[in-house]
């Protein structure tokens, strides 16, 4: 889902590349990860977005590419691909506008990690669920895996040391979460199988069990495939 699609564009960024593809006219022209676009077609860019609708929109004709490289302003006439309409760049969100550091001592970090953490890595999760079982969501574009991982990683990895700690945080959470889920073969599934045991004062047969556990491995082998399989084909 593009921010256009959900109807909310940041304020105060900018598109900064996060990487190139090679052979492509980004490529030619010189752009280098880290680079700020900051005019495309004549027109000044405020956000991403903006962006990549100008790009697809001048498919196949020269625009005129401007950005700031450090302190020095660049510039080169680029061609947008006609078969993709794209110019070959990975683009992420630089925020340029007003900082407020908020700095807390043991005491008040405690209680504001603990919100944190719910919020982010457990509310936000099981919204995305509902939103996706919902429709709201194309199911293909709200899961990743191994490759959409590590592209997150190393987008994190340039915003510093904090920013990449912050990912790796929200990403052992949302594992977490994951893993309490009732389903066969994860911690969750276990648990169900314990709590119907103390209900019934008696354990779930032991061959129920195994096919329980068999067919949810199957499952989440089929379903880390599916990940894997739509990682490789999102690549762009």
């Amino acid at each position: 889902m593009t921010e256009r699609n959900f109807g909310v564009l940041p304020d105060n960024t900018l598109p900064e590349i996060s990487g190139i593809v090679g052979g492509k006219p980004a490529e030619t022209c010189g752009l280098k990860s880290g680079d700020v676009i900051t005019v495309f077609a004549g027109q000044s860019i405020s956000n991403p977005q903006q962006l990549t609708d100008l790009i697809r929109e001048n498919a196949g004709r020269p625009s005129e590419l401007a950005w700031k490289r450090g302190s020095e302003q660049m510039n080169c006439s680029v061609t947008p691909s006609a078969e993709d309409s794209t110019i070959g760049v990975m683009l992420s969100a630089k925020y340029v506008g007003p900082v407020n550091e908020i700095k807390y001592n043991v005491l008040s970090a405690i209680p504001k990690a603990g919100y944190d953490m719910y919020h982010f890595g457990i509310e936000l999760f099981f919204k995305t669920i509902g939103k996706i079982i919902a429709g709201d969501v194309p199911f293909k574009k709200a899961i990743g895996g191994p490759v959409k991982i590590a592209q997150a990683s190393a987008q994190s990895a340039e915003g510093g040391i904090y920013t990449f700690l912050g990912f790796l945080a929200l990403l052992s959470i949302s594992l977490a979460v994951i893993n309490i889920l009732p389903f066969p073969a994860l911690d969750g599934g276990h648990f169900v199988l314990l709590i119907y045991e103390a209900i019934v004062r008696k354990p779930v047969p032991y061959k129920v069990q195994i096919v329980l556990q068999n067919v949810g491995f199957a499952l989440l082998i089929a379903f880390m495939i599916f990940v894997l399989y739509n990682d490789i084909i999102s690549i762009k």
